[in-house]
């Protein structure tokens, strides 16, 4: 038998609902950028607790009920689940159309530009990862760091005093930020400009090439040093669909995320643990502290055996 082909990512969530005569809002004081909150058709709900994200998961804030938009058209048409595929294939926005969770990065060019003059860290570098209690050899190699010397090309003084740090993916570099290691540079990360790296930044997750069945997701690069491998970083607490396609795509068995405490990005932490819901077991850990960057090792370690990583 046939598998019908669905395209989620490009069902025209308001349009459907619009046609069934479903009520629906898009903005106000709960409704996130980019969700669209309904009624609950899986419990009692009389109000919009049920949320359909971006990437066309589903989270009732009020039952705790998870999936994506198949699962919510099979219970709204009280229809099988191969009718439900093609409900979801009759409202597509064409416009989207090209978003694929197989093949969703834009490829900007087959070489990223690279500043001039890497070289390898010295003291200074040394004595900064040092100072946050990292072993420097150790992340140096691990991480393949370097540092800008002496560069003839006035564009990458702007990367003057700061640690090169790769994003690779497949074990191909496709970005990098730079890192300030003085304290005093702002932003504490610069990244290359996207239009000379091989994909946007916010299409990329840092130390994506360690995930093998558990995915511990941080903020940034830092967070990922701290952790080891399985760590993987958004580089901030925002995130894109292109983003979770890459992690979707290494099929995690479990995938844990660990955001500073703060309560912004606790409340990104969530968001982004309804849309991978659908996908694959997520749960959220909550810290004590600011940030995984300042754990202690022994702390780092006791998480890690907790989560299964080690």
């Amino acid at each position: 038998m046939k598998t019908e082909h669905v395209n989620i990512l490009a069902f025209d969530v308001e349009s459907y609902l619009q046609d069934r005569g479903i009520e629906f809002v898009t903005e106000g004081k709960n409704t996130s950028n980019g969700w669209v909150e309904t009624r609950c058709v899986f419990c009692d709900d009389n109000s919009a607790h049920l949320g359909i994200s971006p990437e066309r998961t589903i989270s009732c804030w009020r039952c705790g009920v998870k999936g994506n938009v198949i699962k919510y058209i099979h219970e709204v048409e009280n229809c099988s689940w191969d009718k439900a595929k093609k409900i979801v294939n009759e409202f597509v926005d064409e416009t989207l159309s090209h978003l694929q969770y197989e093949d969703q990065q834009t490829f900007h060019g087959n070489k990223l530009i690279l500043p001039q003059g890497l070289e390898n860290l010295n003291e200074r570098h040394y004595e900064y990862l040092q100072s946050r209690g990292f072993d420097p050899l150790l992340i140096e190699k691990k991480y393949k760091l370097k540092a800008l010397g002496k560069s003839q090309n006035a564009e990458d003084r702007k990367f003057a005093y700061r640690i090169f740090v790769p994003i690779l993916l497949n074990n191909r570099i496709v970005h990098f930020t730079m890192a300030d290691y003085t304290g005093r540079r702002n932003p504490k990360y610069l990244h290359q400009e996207d239009e000379k790296a091989v994909y946007q930044m916010k299409e990329c997750l840092y130390n994506i090439d360690t995930l093998r069945d558990i995915a511990l997701i941080v903020e940034g690069v830092s967070d990922v040093w701290r952790m080891g491998d399985g760590a993987i970083a958004t580089m901030g607490i925002k995130y894109t669909t292109a983003q979770i396609n890459l992690l979707v795509r290494r099929k995690p068995k479990k995938i844990f995320i660990m955001f500073d405490a703060e309560e912004e990005a606790q409340s990104q932490a969530n968001k982004l643990a309804n849309s991978l819901a659908g996908f694959v077991n997520t749960e959220v850990l909550e810290l004590d502290y600011n940030d995984p960057g300042s754990l202690t090792d022994s702390e780092a370690k006791h998480i890690l055996r907790e989560i299964g990583l080690r």
